[in-house]
C-alpha cells in the first residue's frame, strides 16, 4: 500500500483520485483491507504507539486533509507546468475550467484521445453526448478542453510524422 501511495505522491506524479485510495487500500493484504475499507474506520482512534509503525502514506489514505491538500498543491504544479501547452492548442487557450478539469483527469483525457481518435468522433459529437450527462456544463468543458487536446495532439504527430499504434487498433 504504502509504495502504490508513495509511487504517485513522492513524484507528483497523478492527482490522488478516491479510486486511487480505494486501489491502495484493497491492496493491503489479508483482513486489513476490509478494516480500512470499513465506513465507520476512523484513524483518529488508532493508539499513537500502533500510529507510529504506520507508513508515512498512511494519512494520505485516512485523512481526506491531508489528500486534499496534496492535491490542491498538484494541480497547482501541473498548470504551471503545462501552461504554455494550455494556452496554445492550434491558437486556442484553454479556459481555467479546462486547464483545472485536464490536470484532474489525465489518466481520462489520455483514453479520450485514443477514443477520440480511433473512432473518428467530431467535437459535435462529443458535444452531443456531453448532453445526456448529470453536470452538462462541466462535461461540455470537458468536451471542449479533450477536443482540443486531442487535435493538437493528431498535429504533433502529423508534424513529427509519427503515427499513435494505440488508436488505429481500435478502428477495426
Amino acid at each position: 500500500m504504502d509504495t502504490k501511495i508513495r509511487a504517485i505522491t513522492d513524484s507528483n506524479q497523478q492527482y490522488l483520485a478516491h479510486a486511487d485510495v480505494s486501489r491502495a487500500i484493497a491492496s493491503v493484504p489479508g483482513s486489513a483491507s476490509v478494516a480500512l475499507a470499513h465506513p465507520l474506520f476512523d484513524a483518529n482512534l488508532i493508539p499513537a504507539s500502533l500510529r507510529a509503525y504506520l507508513p508515512t502514506s498512511f494519512s494520505m489514505l485516512t485523512d481526506p486533509a491531508v489528500r486534499s491538500r496534496y492535491n490542491e498543491n498538484f494541480v497547482v504544479h501541473e498548470m504551471q507546468k503545462f501552461d504554455g501547452f494550455f494556452s496554445n492548442l492550434g491558437g486556442f487557450s484553454l479556459s481555467q475550467e479546462q486547464r483545472e478539469a485536464c490536470t484532474h483527469y489525465q489518466k481520462l483525457i489520455g483514453v479520450c484521445i485514443k477514443h477520440i481518435r480511433a473512432s473518428q468522433l467530431t467535437l459535435e459529437m462529443l458535444l452531443e453526448r456531453a448532453k445526456s450527462l448529470h453536470d452538462k456544463p462541466r462535461a461540455q468543458y470537458f468536451a471542449r478542453a479533450v477536443w482540443l487536446i486531442t487535435q493538437a495532439y493528431s498535429r504533433k504527430l502529423d508534424e513529427a510524422k509519427r503515427i499513435d499504434f494505440d488508436s488505429m487498433s481500435r478502428r477495426h
